[in-house]
Parts: structure tokens; sequence; C-alpha cells
């Protein structure tokens, strides 16, 4: 019984190393449930004492090959393609491409109380301030939420605000 448990801790010993080298999740797998199968085998053949120092031994031993990995993926092979190479800058969306409030627009939607506007020649997501706004409807930039535009029906020049 004694060969078989070396030789599946060899094995799953084996089998995380190449894990550090060939990444992709089985080895490591299969190597740490080769591991569980030793430490099972330890409590049943060698008692309590036994198991639960092979336990720790080999959870303390996978710690410092999860260590060791952290230093030597980024630099491997596999690491450098998997990797991302240079710094990406900017915004995911942009703040209200570059509208400022007071821009005269127009719903291209009805506003309920969201919907699009057209503003400057750009198509926009909006939210009207208060009520609903039919298609066409002439809008004014109140102000900017994200990357929503807040809108207000304007109603012959005069914009109709919130009471």
């Amino acid at each position: 019984m004694m060969a078989l448990i070396v030789t599946l801790a060899a094995s799953g010993l084996l089998l995380v190393l190449l894990e550090l080298l060939l990444p992709g999740g089985i080895l490591g797998f299969v190597g740490s449930a080769l591991f569980l199968a030793v430490v099972i085998l330890c409590f049943q053949e060698f008692g309590a004492a036994v198991g639960i120092s092979v336990l720790l031994g080999l959870s303390i031993a996978g710690l410092a090959l999860f260590s060791l990995w952290l230093r030597i993926f980024p630099s491997s092979p596999a690491g450098r393609f998997l990797m991302l190479k240079e710094n990406v800058s900017g915004r995911s969306v942009p703040e209200c491409g570059g509208v400022t409030p007071g821009s005269d627009g127009v719903a291209l939607t009805a506003l309920r109380p969201a919907g699009v506007v057209r503003v400057a020649g750009a198509r926009y997501e909006a939210k009207l301030e208060t009520g609903f706004a039919d298609p066409g409807t002439p809008v004014r930039v109140v102000r900017c939420e994200g990357s929503a535009l807040i809108v207000a029906k304007e109603v012959e020049n005069e914009i109709v605000k919130a009471t």
C-alpha cells in the first residue's frame, strides 16, 4: 500500500509541476485529485495523526507551488502570450460625447421618460427630466449623468422645468 501512496503522490506532484509550464487547469486538477487520494489513503492506512500530517504537508507544498507559479507564469511563454503587453488608456463609455448643457436637440424616439435624441448631429440616449415627449419634440440638454443626457422639453424657446 505504501508503494501506491508514493506513486500517487509522485504522479500528483509531476502533474502539478507540468501545470506550471502548460497552463490549462486539467493537469493541476488531476494532480490535486491525486493528492486528495493520497491523504485519504494515509488516513485509512496509518490513522489520523499521519493523515493530518500528510494533509498539512501537502497544503503547505500546494501554497508554495502556487506562489512559485505566480512568480514563474508571467515570464513563461504561455504567460507572455496570455498577458497584456501594453497599457490601455481611455474611457469605456464617453461621458456625453462632448455635449454641453444648453445644447439643443430633437427627440428621435418617444421619451417616456427615456429614449433617443439627436444633439449636434449625433444620437444619444437620453432621459426626459419630467413628463413624456413624442418623436420630433425639441429638447435642450440640462445635464449629463454618466453616458446619458438629461433633457427637458423646449416649448417655443423656453425650457419646461420640473416644478
